[in-house]
């Protein structure tokens, strides 16, 4: 029996391959986009603790205006810092996009060409069966021969009926 080989196995791993690492590279986006994330929500907790601090100092008898340039100062950095994070953030996610886009026609076409090999697969167990009951039939053909020549080549009209061989009732 011959062994069934794909003809395309060499492009199917390729494919897996490029599927793989698709997908390690929309994880890779995604954990960019979890840190990116992360650093956002840290400054709006640090801009809400400046914009705290600045209330106080507003409401402290020694109101000291060096004091509070150096408080809205630290706020525009803040704000600036965020903004060019929410900007990277919107970045990260279109870059996620197309990692994604990408990582669907590559598990598209890994599912095409699985397919395709389930199919040959089944073509070739198919002609192995169709060969197999050819042998099957000749060996058979063959030994239906033998027993024919070894009784004698009786033909159908030369066997005794069993009907009639029976004696008188």
């Amino acid at each position: 029996m011959s062994r069934f080989v794909f003809r395309l196995e060499s492009l199917l791993e390729l494919r897996r391959r490029e599927r793989d690492e698709a997908g390690v590279e929309v994880g890779k986006a995604n954990e960019a986009i979890d840190r990116i994330e992360f650093q956002v929500a840290d400054l709006d907790r640090q801009l809400r603790d400046s914009r705290d601090a600045a209330a106080s100092v507003m409401a402290s008898p020694g109101l000291s205006p060096d004091r509070m340039l150096q408080q809205g100062r630290f706020a525009l950095q803040l704000e600036s810092e965020r903004h060019s994070l929410v900007q990277t953030l919107q970045q990260l996610h279109t870059e996620l996009d197309r990692r994604r886009s990408i990582l669907v026609t590559c598990e598209a076409e890994v599912r095409r060409l699985e397919r395709h090999r389930e199919v040959r697969l089944l073509e070739h167990q198919r002609t192995l069966q169709r060969i197999q009951q050819r042998s099957d039939d000749d060996q058979a053909a063959s030994r239906y021969a033998a027993n024919r020549t070894k009784l004698g080549a009786f033909t159908d009209l030369d066997v005794p009926d069993p009907i009639h061989m029976r004696g008188p009732s």
